[in-house]
């Protein structure tokens, strides 16, 4: 999936650990994985990591999405479920927001996280340096 993204969209070469790092993520104690499977396959349909990370700034915690993978034949029931579980996941560890970390600014995927209750709160700006 990840090798897909970004070699896909001419972002670079793929580096597997980066994947092994999210999977990895939940044996953290700040870490929260989930994913579906396939259960006749056993490929990974989607794939969802966050962590909890201190917000300084106003002395809380918050969770972060690092990451949500999927193959375009994944059902949108399966993401739904992933990020039900992972806002739990996040009330149990008193963190008191949720944000999506995304490379992607695409109008569709904008009025979907508007449509799961999202609101764009930010920008990042990046510069090349080669």
């Amino acid at each position: 999936m990840i090798r897909q993204q970004v070699e896909g969209d001419d972002k670079g070469d793929y580096d597997p650990q980066w994947l092994n790092w999210m999977i990895q993520l939940d044996t953290q104690p700040n870490g929260y994985t989930t994913g579906v499977e396939d259960t006749e396959t056993g490929e990974l349909l989607c794939l969802l990591v966050a962590e909890w990370v201190h917000n300084m700034w106003v002395r809380q915690r918050d969770c972060v999405v690092v990451g949500i993978l999927k193959r375009k034949h994944c059902p949108s029931k399966y993401i739904d479920l992933m990020m039900h579980q992972t806002e739990y996941w996040a009330q149990d560890n008193d963190c008191k927001q949720i944000s999506i970390n995304t490379w992607d600014g695409r109008k569709g995927y904008l009025a979907w996280a508007e449509r799961k209750g999202y609101t764009l709160r930010g920008y990042t700006v990046a510069k090349d340096l080669k």
